[in-house]
């Protein structure tokens, strides 16, 4: 079984990875998930289009050559902004 090496930016910050090739999408943002704290759900892949889940890494077109984009909040910017939301519908009532 080969490995694949892949570079996945987000926030600006690349993350290399290494995963089999017969990795899944989903097993891909599990790792990432450890490395950037934004959680599975709130991943989002992109390289030419959205990845889905079940998508294996090593039969994506181009995988080896490029990087794959990564979407994504961390849950405790969710909940700050929401704060804020919160603090300033108070300040208006």
């Amino acid at each position: 079984m080969s490995s694949l090496t892949l570079t996945i930016t987000h926030a600006k910050q690349p993350h290399t990875i290494t995963l089999p090739s017969t990795s899944t999408i989903h097993a891909l943002k599990q790792e990432l998930t450890t490395r950037t704290i934004v959680p599975i759900p709130m991943i989002k892949l992109m390289k030419g289009g959205l990845l889905k889940d079940e998508t294996i890494i090593g039969e994506i077109e181009g995988i080896e050559k490029g990087r794959i984009v990564m979407v994504g909040t961390m849950v405790e910017k969710i909940i700050e902004v929401e704060g804020a939301k919160v603090r300033a519908h108070h300040k208006q009532s």
